[in-house]
């Protein structure tokens, strides 16, 4: 499995900054796709992305531990 490839590769002590990593990259990548598209209620734009962050970010980290148990 690709988490199993992935994980042995980097140590566990790496684990959490790797993930902040990708953290703040995708937020940043975020803020620019936001930027560059929207112009007008930036503050919903701003809203609706930080909400799509957060559902992604679930989906994402939740395939790599390879559990769901948060929707029971």
């Amino acid at each position: 499995e690709f988490r199993r490839v992935l994980f042995r590769s980097i140590g566990d002590g790496a684990i959490p900054a790797v993930n902040m990593v990708i953290k703040i990259g995708s937020i940043f990548v975020g803020v620019l796709v936001t930027l560059k598209f929207i112009h007008e209620r930036g503050y919903l734009a701003g809203g609706l992305t930080g909400i799509l962050y957060i559902f992604l970010s679930f989906a994402v980290f939740s395939l790599f531990k390879g559990d769901w148990s948060a929707l029971d």
